[in-house]
């Protein structure tokens, strides 16, 4: 099982050699079986700190290593309380499951059509960047705007003439505020900028 698992196995003798080293260790760390057995554990992700900080917290850590982001799990393996007999890492590819968590986030805060953000990023955005203008005494300005006439240019010219204007006012709203500033699509032929300072 061990062998075929899909998740990276790295186990050490209780003097800290390391004893095994399957397939998918050595594919997720990018690293041949040879130069895992005789490094030393601790340098498996070339982080001694990394390793140290899984051991000592005993809850999976994240790392960015070569590209991938991996979840590493270590722990020290006892055979009672005082008597320890080993380690073991095990080390999961994240990067998927992590682009997916990215896109559902970008998903859920921006308009599908504009790429701008979206109505529910404008009301928690603007909550709290209110909360923060009051509290660091700083001015904040919020600008709203709308496309004159958009109702007859869309009966005119169809909804997917309407559809290129929209995407047009919101590429040059993206392009005119700054990068900390949010161009937000309020709803129809509406935007709301939060600048922040």
């Amino acid at each position: 099982m061990i062998e075929t698992a899909t998740e990276g196995i790295i186990v050490t003798d209780a003097a800290g050699a390391v004893v095994l080293v399957n397939p998918a260790a050595t594919l997720l760390l990018g690293k041949a079986w040879e130069d895992l057995v005789v490094a030393d554990f601790f340098d498996m992700v070339d982080s001694r700190d990394f390793i140290e900080t899984c051991l000592r917290s005993g809850a999976p850590e994240n790392i960015n290593y070569k590209h991938r982001n991996l979840q590493l799990h270590a722990t020290v393996i006892r055979a009672d309380p005082d008597n320890v007999v080993g380690s073991v890492a095990l080390i999961r590819d994240i990067t998927e499951e992590k682009r997916l968590e990215e896109d559902l986030r970008r998903t859920s805060t921006t308009d599908a059509l504009t790429s701008l953000y979206n109505r529910r990023f404008l009301d928690a955005t603007l909550s709290s960047e209110f909360v923060r203008a009051e509290r660091s005494h700083t001015a904040l300005s919020v600008v709203m705007m709308d496309i004159d006439h958009f109702k007859k240019f869309n009966d005119t010219h169809g909804h997917d003439q309407g559809d290129r204007v929209l995407q047009m006012v919101s590429h040059c709203l993206r392009e005119t505020v700054r990068n900390f500033d949010f161009p937000c699509r309020y709803g129809g032929e509406e935007y709301v900028a939060i600048l922040p300072g």
